[in-house]
């Protein structure tokens, strides 16, 4: 959300609509507020096409709506005893259809091209195509920065650095043993997406600091090679681990780089100086 200093503007959305919020039509002033239809951190302008007039709870409704987890549990039949469904939810999915555009496009220029992506538009990729909310995509940025450091040195001109699926999940390999994927899928079927949580490798014996035991629900695969496992951590629990934690996670990765060498994936996604070895 993000407002403008164009009184003029702001005068000519609230004649327009009528001095009321347009879905639930409360005309108390200062608790209305103009809405960006295309975002405009997505493009969008200040113009009087691209502004509606909405009160800050339909505002605040209207962005949930757009992100990919909803963060409210009202249901349209609750939302008609004071507004119209339709109008937050035809907002909300213009928010949703600009995001998927943008990325989109981005995707397949560069695909088209060849030029491997930046590690800073991967991040960005992800968070557009999953719709996270911004401090859920600041999590997301800090806890595939920590993975990416924290891959032993010697490994990562060995590892696969990947953007997939149509630019919705990054993933590092090493040959074709997964060391850390977000979001979390399996490569058949799909866990832990509607938790925004990641897989990331970890020695089969161990647990991070401050957890008494590994629950079977935290363990997306075991690999079959060595001793190590898939764990399902949320981006908060990445940015939480000790510098224990992050041994253990060397290890598992230096297992998997001794493991039987299997199909090596091509890398699309480039490291900046900073991240490498």
């Amino acid at each position: 959300m993000r407002s403008f200093s164009d009184r003029d503007l702001r005068e000519k959305v609230f004649r327009r609509d009528g001095n009321a919020c347009l879905a639930c039509r409360y005309p108390f002033e200062p608790a209305l507020t103009t809405h960006h239809v295309v975002p405009v951190e997505l493009g969008g302008k200040d113009a009087l096409s691209n502004l509606v007039l909405l009160c800050q709870n339909c505002h605040r409704i209207v962005h949930a709506l757009s992100a990919r987890n909803p963060s409210f549990a009202i249901k349209p039949a609750e939302f008609k005893a004071f507004g119209d469904f339709g109008v937050v939810e035809r907002l909300a999915q213009r928010t949703r259809q600009s995001r998927l555009s943008r990325t989109a496009g981005t995707w397949e220029e560069s695909s088209q091209t060849r030029r491997a992506f930046s590690l800073e538009e991967a991040v960005d990729s992800v968070t557009r195509r999953n719709h996270y909310l911004a401090p859920e995509a600041r999590r997301l940025g800090r806890a595939v920065d920590l993975v990416v450091n924290r891959v032993p040195a010697e490994l990562q001109t060995r590892c696969s650095f990947r953007l997939v699926r149509d630019g919705r999940a990054f993933s590092i390999n090493l040959m074709n043993y997964l060391l850390f994927r977000v979001p979390a899928f399996r490569d058949i079927g799909r866990v832990g997406e509607a938790s925004a949580k990641c897989f990331l490798i970890w020695p089969e014996e161990e647990t991070p600091e401050g957890w008494s035991r590994l629950n079977a629900n935290r363990v997306a695969h075991t690999f079959a090679e060595f001793r190590a496992v898939n764990l399902v951590l949320g981006f908060a629990e990445v940015v939480r681990l000790k510098e224990a934690d992050w041994r253990a996670f060397a290890e598992a990765c230096l297992r998997a780089g001794s493991a039987r060498r299997t199909r090596a994936w091509p890398s699309n996604v480039a490291l900046p100086a900073s991240h490498r070895g």
